[in-house]
């Protein structure tokens, strides 16, 4: 079930500690995070060609002893929607522990209206994972040059991997090509899944590419924990 008039019921404050802030990007212009690890959620999210909207504080649940607001709401083009809490994976333990009651709760709510529950533990994702997503995240716009887009893919494909400096230097030396442009070039193609890059480790210029395989992608999918 697909409900388009689900919008955020709050707005979200800082409690002095944690960060909060507004995206700004197209998919999810204006919904709000109040942590960390809620913004490093919706950049999962943002990159998740699967995610068709996303709505922070989206509903206030009333159940049987208390009120539950989850974090945030998703569609998807591929499965139903989804309800999601982000937590540390020691919070989830304790949770779980103490108030598996509640949490079931909520997920016999959902279940009810055809919607998922996922209580994500974000710290579960590898941190270099992360930071590379948010770092491709800004290449995301960038126009490609259809010649050069070209001239690495012919490349990769000769050779099935290299590492970025070789695949930019053998570029550059052979077509007179400046090595920063072709570099952003190969960014923005890792950000639209043009070619693939080792996403485990961070992101330097001995990255290894490949071409791009069927059913693969540089981003995870939801509900994003490995």
């Amino acid at each position: 079930m697909k409900d388009n008039k689900i919008l955020s019921t709050r707005k979200v404050h800082s409690n002095g500690i944690t960060i909060t802030g507004l995206f700004n990007v197209q998919k999810l212009k204006g919904i709000q995070f109040e942590s960390i690890r809620e913004e490093s959620f919706l950049k999962l999210a943002e990159m998740d060609v699967s995610v068709t909207k996303v709505v922070d504080q989206p509903v206030k649940i009333h159940l049987d002893d208390f009120n539950y607001t989850p974090d945030f709401y998703l569609e998807f083009n591929n499965r139903r929607p989804a309800y999601v809490e982000i937590k540390t994976a020691e919070y989830l333990k304790k949770l779980i522990k103490f108030h598996q009651s509640k949490v079931d709760q909520i997920k016999n709510w959902c279940q009810l209206r055809n919607i998922d529950f996922y209580i994500i533990p974000i710290d579960k994702i590898p941190e270099p994972i992360i930071v590379n997503t948010f770092f491709l995240s800004g290449y995301k716009e960038k126009i490609v040059e259809n010649s050069i887009k070209q001239l690495i893919l012919k490349k990769i494909v000769k050779k099935k991997s290299f590492n970025q400096k070789q695949l930019i230097e053998s570029i550059s030396t052979e077509n007179c090509i400046d090595k920063r442009t072709l570099l952003v070039q190969l960014w923005s193609l890792a950000s639209s899944d043009e070619v693939l890059v080792d996403m485990r480790s961070n992101m330097n210029i001995f990255t290894k590419v490949k071409s791009k395989q069927k059913d693969k992608s540089n981003f995870l999918k939801f509900p994003y924990y490995i």
